[in-house]
């Protein structure tokens, strides 16, 4: 199983077969098949949100979470609404209140220091100070891909539509 924080990540082609990524899921990673996906997609804006909002969402999203088995998706990064779901994460992490399973999806060409991430079985701490606009979100699992958008949602969809 994943370490409580450290993620597992891995390296995708845009027409790497959806039943392969299932396959590292289920089977590399340990995940039991989820109940439910939750995919949260929106700007990369940074905002703030009131406290109280703040708390309704982080509370509502694990809730969910937990009470499915769903795993969440993002977009990976440490920026508009995927922060703030990466902060609720990061506050569940720190509860140990359970497991919630979380994907995060990024594009290769925006992972700062991507070259460190080459090669099998590495360690690699990623602390990024230069360009925070790029941090990779606090997430159990990292999926990086080296394709466009429109191809991830066609895998999510597939997935989604596979995984029951």
């Amino acid at each position: 199983g994943p370490h409580p924080s450290k993620a597992q990540y891995v390296r995708l082609a845009y027409d790497t077969r959806p039943e392969l990524i299932l396959q590292l899921f289920t089977r590399e990673w340990s995940l039991e098949l989820p109940k439910l996906l939750i995919t949260v997609q929106g700007g990369k804006a940074n905002f703030e949100l009131q406290p109280k909002l703040k708390k309704v969402l982080r509370k509502g999203l694990l809730k969910a979470a937990k009470t499915t088995g769903a795993w969440i998706f993002t977009g990976g990064t440490n920026t508009g609404v995927t922060r703030q779901v990466g902060d609720a994460l990061l506050m569940e992490r720190s509860q140990r209140s359970g497991r919630v399973v979380s994907i995060g999806i990024a594009p290769w060409g925006i992972v700062e220091n991507n070259h460190e991430l080459v090669g099998h079985n590495r360690d690699v701490p990623y602390h990024s100070i230069s360009s925070p606009r790029y941090l990779l979100v606090l997430t159990l699992h990292i999926i990086i891909f080296k394709c466009y958008i429109k191809h991830l949602v066609i895998k999510l969809k597939y997935l989604c539509k596979h995984c029951f």
